[in-house]
């Protein structure tokens, strides 16, 4: 797994912050820009088959900083597993991926 995994259990809510920066450490101005977190179960998968997809919030155009949100609905139909996901940056015609790293979901011991 890469520095940028991420564990989930299952059901729960989560905030993923995202900061965009170059090779050099700079920050990124996201002005104009929307973000996309999909995970896939495969990378071959369409976009419409992801098991999820998030459409950022823009909390800092100039410190280039995003926030995704995933909701209990949003996740909890999400089977454990290992899956892979990406953050990609979009703006008019340009589409930069940011991130991409394993995304794996487990099971909590509570099923309220």
């Amino acid at each position: 797994m890469g520095a940028n995994a991420i564990t989930h259990y299952r059901g729960d809510t989560a905030q993923w912050a995202v900061t965009i920066s170059d090779v050099d450490g700079v920050l990124y101005n996201i002005s104009g820009c929307t973000g996309y977190f999909t995970v896939k179960k495969s990378e071959s998968q369409t976009d419409a088959s992801a098991v999820l997809e998030i459409t950022g919030t823009i909390e800092s155009e100039a410190s280039g900083l995003i926030v995704f949100t995933a909701t209990e609905a949003a996740v909890s139909g999400i089977p454990p597993g290992n899956y892979i996901y990406d953050v990609e940056l979009r703006s008019n015609s340009i589409v930069s991926t940011v991130i991409k790293d394993w995304f794996t979901v487990t099971n909590d011991v509570r099923k309220g």
